[in-house]
């Protein structure tokens, strides 16, 4: 009989092999929506799960001032499981994350994104030169 290499916890005293709890909260590859941004459709595979996305209102690309939720879904890999996993348990950076217990279906909700507004000077002063400016008393 081969050596049994995936994670596995092993009682000695069943002999019962069971899988083992995922461990790790952070989701990584969910990217904040940024304007005019691809959604990403899959999380980067992590400690024994990997995982799909999918977007409130499927866009192609992100629009601006929209806030969005991501609901992902997590599939445990060969010897790990969700079962054991607390409500509320994964984390995505930048949104507010939760999910239940025992599952991979996590809900994160990234708050709507408002545009970067960079100040302009004034047409009329831009085009004035020094001598045409009106004196300040």
């Amino acid at each position: 009989m081969g050596n049994y290499t995936k994670p596995v916890n092993y009682t000695t005293a069943t002999g019962v092999i069971t899988a083992v709890v995922i461990s790790v909260p952070a989701i990584a590859g969910v990217t904040v929506p940024v304007t005019g941004a691809t959604p990403v459709t899959t999380v980067t595979a992590g400690t024994g799960y990997t995982g799909t996305v999918s977007w409130s209102g499927s866009p192609v690309t992100f629009a601006s001032a929209t806030a969005y939720t991501a609901t992902i879904t997590l599939t445990a890999t060969t010897g790990y499981t969700l079962t054991g996993v607390s409500a509320n348990f994964f984390t995505v950076t930048g949104a507010t994350a939760t999910n239940s217990a025992n599952t991979g279906i996590v809900t994160a909700v990234f708050q709507q994104q408002l545009p970067l507004l960079i100040p302009q000077p004034s047409p009329v002063l831009r085009h004035q030169s020094l001598a045409q400016r009106p004196q300040q008393r």
